[in-house]
């Protein structure tokens, strides 16, 4: 909960720059962040027809550099 603020934002300021989840599917995207509590978070997120992003599927590493 504390990576989301961060994470929302990132959404709502660089949808376009983000990876896309699927080549032939500009409407998914993901970035890929470090975090203050985990080591890399991913968050997918759908641009839907009113404009508004919705987010889902977090993969959180939690296992720190090697």
């Amino acid at each position: 909960m504390i990576e989301l603020p961060t994470i929302a934002e990132a959404f709502a300021a660089r949808f376009d720059e983000l990876l896309s989840v699927y080549p032939e599917r500009n409407d998914f995207r993901y970035p890929v962040a470090g975090g203050r509590l985990v080591y890399a978070v991913v968050v997918v997120g759908q641009l839907i027809d009113d404009d508004s992003i919705s987010l889902f599927g977090i993969e959180i590493d939690l296992s720190g550099p090697r």
